[in-house]
């Protein structure tokens, strides 16, 4: 049976330390030629505020406001001149798999990007138009022996410690 969790379960399964040791699994693995994994791949498209007002069933006028005072993901800065650039749709995948743990798994990000010019350089920024004010991005695990889709979760936790866990691996 496929397990469907959320960012909070996620946190609940995994601790920063196992976080640290799988990194360091992994990149073992990688040297050993036990594991595979293809660099991330990046499509993108225009987009624009008219569009996503019309899908979202709001006002292109009140979307600012909407998806800076009303998103769920309140920590996550949005920068205020992200709404005056040209957007774009962005889709991302990633793909990776370990022998040793027999697990494959896929992360995929579908997400609006604008590129705005702030103190005179270009600065990507990502606008959480997603249900809820969220960001838009899932991990599926497999299982690399049977095939079965083992897992489906977001990506938010265990993205921002995957992260810091190659940091600490890349300290030792």
């Amino acid at each position: 049976m496929t397990l469907i969790l959320n960012n909070t379960e996620v946190a609940k399964a995994v601790t920063m330390a196992e976080c640290v040791d799988a990194i360091e699994d992994a990149f073992k693995e990688v040297g050993r030629g036990w594991a595979m994994s293809d660099p991330r791949i990046d499509r993108h498209m225009p987009t624009s505020k008219e569009a996503i007002a019309q899908e979202l069933g709001i006002p292109v006028d009140q979307l600012e406001h909407k998806i800076l005072n009303e998103r769920i993901a309140k920590d996550a800065y949005v920068e205020p001149e992200a709404f005056n650039a040209p957007l774009i749709y962005m889709f991302k995948t990633m793909f990776g798999a370990i022998h040793k743990t027999g697990i494959a798994a896929v992360r995929t990000s579908s997400e609006v990007m604008s590129m705005p010019i702030v103190d005179g350089k270009l600065r990507y920024c990502k606008i959480p138009t997603g249900p809820g004010g969220r960001y838009t991005s899932l991990i599926q695990l497999f299982s690399a022996r049977t095939g079965q889709l083992l897992c489906i979760m977001p990506d938010g936790y265990i993205q921002r410690n995957r992260v810091v866990a190659t940091g600490a691996v890349g300290t030792k």
